[in-house]
């Protein structure tokens, strides 16, 4: 009586969604554990308690919560380098980032570099990025070209390698595919964009182990808003690093993105992302 009265409970249930199979779990973990151990299920039974249908329940209201978001994103990218000399280097990168958790892709793009080291530790360089957005008010794609010269620098002392490097980016966006009801293109506010990116980056490198951890810190600054210029955004990441080899690295990392008056360019506000590079 008591299987058939859990059975009959969890579908009157059902037409509540998640929040009423979350209370069905909890409230009903003691019949549910006499109906698998009645049930003749030996190898599971031993690691189900009712403290583990409560953490069912937890999981089920935590992803719910996110889901209805879209501020959870996942940025992944794999960077090829090569050395031509000891002057000069060249790269190529590819990402892709997703908001949604993972429901969304936001962004692909492409892109490639080439670094002049000028004296011991500063380099320039200047990299170009192809890039098909996600425009979250006409839901379509949209391509971008972006073009980035920039200078950086690092400073060793310690077991600590701290970095800053600072960049122009000019950017074009399409609006052809912005279409308003009345048929004319609505067009960005501002385009190309002019942004004044700075990066500052501290890293401890631990003695005899191949990971390190760091943190960074970037701020985007508007150089030509008609309405006034600001801070676009803000973001702040903490990673470890791990160099598998003398090729290869991997970086994982968990980033707060803060974006300011940048509704056509979203790209969430928690990340977490994976960075892979293989120098030639």
């Amino acid at each position: 009586m008591d299987n058939l009265f859990v059975i009959k409970s969890f579908k009157s249930l059902q037409s509540q969604g998640c929040c009423g199979v979350k209370f069905f779990l909890v409230s009903n973990s003691s019949h549910i554990l006499s109906y698998l151990k009645a049930s003749k299920i030996q190898t599971i039974t031993p690691f189900i308690s009712k403290g583990a249908l409560v953490l069912c329940a937890f999981l089920l209201m935590f992803g719910t919560k996110i889901k209805a978001q879209s501020r959870y994103g996942n940025w992944t990218n794999i960077s090829i380098e090569k050395k031509i000399n000891k002057k000069w280097k060249v790269g190529l990168d590819q990402e892709l980032r997703t908001i949604n958790l993972l429901s969304r892709l936001k962004r692909w793009s492409i892109g490639t570099n080439i670094e002049y080291k000028i004296i011991s530790p500063l380099r320039v360089g200047i990299s170009y990025k192809l890039m098909d957005v996600f425009d979250e008010k006409y839901q379509n794609y949209q391509f971008r070209h972006r073009i980035q010269p920039y200078f950086d620098t690092k400073l060793s002392f310690y077991n600590f390698t701290f970095s800053v490097k600072e960049d122009i980016q000019f950017t074009t966006k399409n609006d052809s595919k912005r279409i308003k009801k009345n048929g004319k293109i609505d067009t960005y506010k501002i385009n190309p964009a002019w942004i004044w990116k700075n990066t500052f980056k501290l890293e401890y490198n631990i003695s005899n182990c191949k990971i390190s951890p760091g943190y960074e810190f970037e701020a985007y600054y508007e150089l030509n808003n008609p309405d006034g210029n600001q801070f676009e955004k803000i973001r702040n990441s903490i990673y470890l690093k791990y160099k598998i080899n003398k090729r290869n690295t991997v970086k994982i990392f968990g980033l707060l993105n803060s974006e300011y008056d940048n509704d056509d360019n979203y790209s969430g506000k928690y990340i977490v992302g994976l960075k892979y590079k293989y120098d030639l």
